[in-house]
């Protein structure tokens, strides 16, 4: 009778805790892959770096806009001899560049000597200019600064689009490693059920033996069953420390500090989703906008954006190059003084006395260096165009391929649930066959055996569910959105 209750407490303890591996709630802390995800996007030094991406391309704007700054000047010459004041020569002022091709200038010069250059006699009282320039061919639409002012501004959307691809990465490979560390979680929990069965079994039986109810034979296979289940256990509890080892390399503090090893001590993964989850919307879902919003299209767009305006500036340069400057000077800083004519005679002056206007004119007659740098760029641009329609195909039969694999992986995991439940039934029937002398110590093992290779394989299938979960959002660019 004592072995009867004892082999119906083993057969209810057997199919109590063979079933597919539940954790304990309230012993550890539950660490949710969003949650996870939410904190390497913080804090990894990955993710730093991504961000100062943009920070880079701020600061390449704010030089580019350095080009346009106004800029103060000031020049001074004196020359004495053998007590005589050759000249003294002096101008000081303010030049500013403006973003639409015109550069104004203010001006104040002085000029006195003995032996001043007639050219360079002034009044007295010296002489105010306010002059202005203009390219009216090559350099009216587009020269190198506004190139590059407008290149700037492109990438800051580009350091926008770079911080977006390496967070897509960063945590596609963080989710792996989030699910690699469940599935080895989910087999530790299944060999040491599975281990503490046997040793209880092999209790049992050895209690039977030593009342001649069991053969020694059967003792030694329960041992050996048990000594396979530890086995397993330690292996699996290595694949769990390793497993646990990579992920312990995601966290890191606020201030970009390694956490350490051992953080993961007293957390444990939210179970991997069942086929009873949510599928994604079908795929053309992903496909919609892709190009928008994939980072590494989004990066070849811009990149092709800002080789137009290299297209626009090497085509300006075909044009000959002829500058106009205007002049207007004033006795000391009167520009409405008798000298100037005063009054209503300023406009007439301004036309016809008193200024100083120049032509510059240039024009290279074989244009070499232009048509080279022109096909250049040309080349350039259909490079990077290839890049962009090779790498949007890429992209979109990664999506197809995810989403088949994610639909595929649902089913198997809803048909190895069905499985590993029939398993469990067997080895339910076989413990109450065993428990009334109708079975053997080999059949129940080889029942159990199949159970737990089930529960494993559907650990694995739960687990390749989740991976292609994340591929499928990883190849659409959507990862730094579901953490933020």
């Amino acid at each position: 009778m004592k072995q009867v209750v004892l082999w119906a407490f083993a057969g209810f303890f057997l199919c109590g805790q063979t079933a597919l591996a539940q954790f304990p709630d309230t012993l550890l802390a539950k660490l949710t892959l969003n949650r996870f995800l939410g904190e390497v996007a913080a804090y990894h030094p990955a993710a730093a770096n991504a961000r100062i991406l943009s920070d880079q391309a701020a600061a390449v704007l704010t030089s580019a806009r350095g080009a346009f700054d106004p800029k103060l000047y000031a020049d001074w010459e004196q020359k004495s001899f053998d007590g005589k004041n050759y000249f003294t020569v002096g101008s000081s002022g303010l030049k500013v560049q403006t973003p639409y091709a015109i550069s104004l200038k203010s001006e104040f010069n002085i000029a006195r000597g003995q032996f001043l250059n007639p050219e360079n006699k002034l009044p007295s009282e010296g002489q105010a200019v306010v002059g202005v320039s203009l390219p009216v061919l090559n350099g009216l639409m587009i020269d190198s600064e506004r190139a590059g002012l407008q290149q700037a501004r492109l990438g800051v959307l580009s350091g926008e689009a770079q911080q977006r691809l390496q967070m897509n990465d960063l945590l596609f490979q963080a989710g792996l490693a989030y699910v690699d560390w469940a599935i080895a979680f989910n087999q530790v929990e299944i060999f040491r059920k599975a281990a503490d069965i046997a040793k209880l079994r092999l209790e049992i039986m050895v209690e039977s033996f030593r009342q001649g109810d069991k053969p020694a034979v059967d003792t030694l296979e329960t041992f050996i069953l048990w000594q396979n289940r530890l086995f397993d256990l330690n292996e699996s509890a290595l694949e769990l420390a390793n497993a646990a080892q990579t992920l312990e390399t995601f966290f890191w503090t606020p201030g970009q500090a390694f956490q350490g090893r051992g953080v993961l001590s007293g957390k444990q993964p939210v179970l991997l989703p069942d086929s009873s989850e949510a599928l994604p919307p079908a795929p053309e879902a992903f496909l919609t906008g892709l190009a928008d919003r994939h980072p590494a299209l989004r990066q070849l767009q811009l990149d092709l954006q800002a080789l137009d305006i290299d297209r626009r500036l090497a085509a300006e340069q075909f044009k000959p190059r002829l500058d106009v400057s205007y002049h207007f000077l004033a006795a000391g800083t009167d520009f409405l003084s008798p000298v100037n004519g005063g009054g209503g005679a300023f406009l007439r002056d301004l036309l016809t006395e008193n200024y100083k206007w120049g032509l510059n004119f240039s024009f290279p007659l074989l244009l070499r260096k232009e048509q080279g740098k022109m096909q250049q760029v040309r080349l350039k641009q259909q490079m990077t165009s290839n890049k962009l329609e090779q790498k949007q195909a890429e992209l979109e039969a990664k999506i197809g391929n995810y989403y088949n694999e994610l639909q595929t992986t649902d089913r198997q995991v809803a048909l190895y649930e069905q499985i590993a439940q029939n398993y469990n039934r067997l080895l339910e029937a076989e413990q109450i066959k065993f428990n009334l002398g109708e079975s053997s110590v080999f059949l129940l093992n080889t029942r159990e055996q199949k159970l737990i290779e089930a529960q494993i394989k559907l650990a694995k299938l739960r687990g390749l569910f989740q991976k292609n979960r994340l591929a499928l959002s990883w190849a659409a660019g959507q990862l730094p959105n579901q953490v933020q």
